[in-house]
C-alpha cells in the first residue's frame, strides 16, 4: 500500500521532519543557560528515541496485529511518562522553567504542514478522512493560531490566561489526533477508517509523525502550561 503514496507527499513528510528538528534547535539554543549546558544530552536522547522508533518501524513492529493494542500506545505514553517523572523532581521543574516560552509556541507552527500532510495521505488513501481538517484534525487551525501567537507574542505574553488557554486547547487537539491515530491503524482495536485505515502509521518514514512528533508536540504543550500553573 505504501507504494501508492505520491512523491509530493514523501517530500512534505521529509520536510516536516527537517523543520521539526530545526525548530527544536531554535528552542533549545534560545532557552536558559541550564538547558544550553545540557543540549548535547537532550539531543542524544531525542536521537536515540528517533532511531529506536525507526528500528521498530523497519522491523514491522507496528504491523503486528497479534500483540494487542499496547505496542501502539507505547510511543504516545512513553514521552508523557517521562514528562510526568521529570516534572515530579525539583531538577526537572527547574529545567522546564528555563524553556523559551515564545519558541515553545513557534514549535507548534509545524502543525500547519502536518495538517497538509494528512490531507495528502488521505488523498493517497493512506489515512482516513477523520484525520484531516474535514474530520477531527485541528492541526491547520492550531498551527495558524501558533503562528499568530508567535508574531504577536510581545502583546499577549502578559495575558497568561490567553496563552495558557491556547496551549490547553492545543494539547486537547493533539490528544484527539493521537486517539484518532490509535483507532485508525488496521487491527482488532480499529474503530475508525474501516474502509481506509491509517496505513502510513506502520511504514517508515511516515511512522515517525505519529510515533515521534505527536507525543513530542503534546508534551511541548504541557511544558508551556506547567510553568504558568506553577506560578
Amino acid at each position: 500500500m505504501i507504494e501508492n503514496i505520491s512523491l509530493s507527499t514523501h517530500l512534505l513528510n521529509i520536510s516536516i521532519l527537517f523543520i521539526a528538528a530545526l525548530l527544536l534547535g531554535v528552542l533549545l539554543y534560545s532557552s536558559s543557560e541550564r538547558i544550553q549546558k545540557r543540549i548535547l544530552s537532550i539531543e542524544l536522547l531525542l536521537l536515540f528515541w528517533i532511531l529506536f522508533q525507526t528500528t521498530l518501524s523497519l522491523n514491522r513492529w507496528y504491523m503486528d496485529q497479534k500483540s494487542g493494542a499496547l505496542h501502539l500506545l507505547f510511543p504516545f505514553l512513553f514521552p508523557i511518562a517521562i514528562y510526568i517523572f521529570l516534572n515530579a523532581t525539583p531538577r526537572g521543574k527547574r529545567l522546564f522553567l528555563g524553556l523559551n516560552q515564545k519558541n515553545l509556541i513557534l514549535l507548534q507552527t509545524i502543525r500547519i504542514p502536518i495538517g497538509i500532510l494528512f490531507l495528502l495521505l488521505s488523498k493517497d488513501r493512506q489515512a482516513p478522512m477523520e484525520m484531516t481538517i474535514f474530520g477531527l484534525n485541528f492541526d491547520l487551525i492550531f498551527g495558524v493560531l501558533a503562528m499568530l501567537a508567535y508574531l504577536f507574542y510581545q502583546k499577549i505574553a502578559s495575558n497568561r490566561k490567553l496563552v495558557h488557554s491556547l496551549h490547553l486547547l492545543g494539547s486537547m487537539s493533539m490528544l484527539v489526533q493521537m486517539t484518532l491515530a490509535f483507532f485508525s491503524v488496521a487491527g482488532p482495536h480499529q474503530r475508525l477508517g474501516i474502509t481506509q485505515p491509517f496505513y502510513a502509521a506502520t511504514h517508515f518514514p511516515f511512522s515517525l509523525t505519529p510515533t515521534v512528533l505527536f507525543g513530542f508536540l503534546f508534551v511541548a504543550h504541557l511544558l508551556a502550561i506547567a510553568p504558568k500553573t506553577k506560578s
